[in-house]
């Protein structure tokens, strides 16, 4: 049987790190794209970190499927960005 997430307090740490800074700093760079501005070598290598950072824990929140959901947004979300900021990026070359 599937222990619940909130018993496992590396994915509690997970969980809070992404909603105090993951999301927010998501949402500030969906901002910046949508108003047509590139994102800059810091936020570049943010989102590179973001992605490395998923990948690292996909083995451990893939015991706790419903988590899913909100790991698919925001892949989604992040995978936005980067399409946004690679529009953004072509337009102004």
């Amino acid at each position: 049987m599937t222990e619940s997430w909130q018993k496992d307090g590396v994915v509690v740490a997970l969980m809070q790190r992404f909603q105090t800074q993951r999301l927010p700093r998501a949402i500030e760079l969906k901002k910046k794209v949508d108003k047509g501005e590139p994102l800059n070598d810091y936020d570049l290598q943010y989102l590179q970190q973001v992605d490395a950072d998923s990948r690292q824990i996909a083995g451990i929140l893939h015991r706790y499927p419903d988590l899913e959901p909100i790991v698919e947004k925001a892949r989604g979300l992040y995978a936005e960005i980067t399409r946004k900021a690679a529009e953004n990026a072509d337009e102004a070359s």
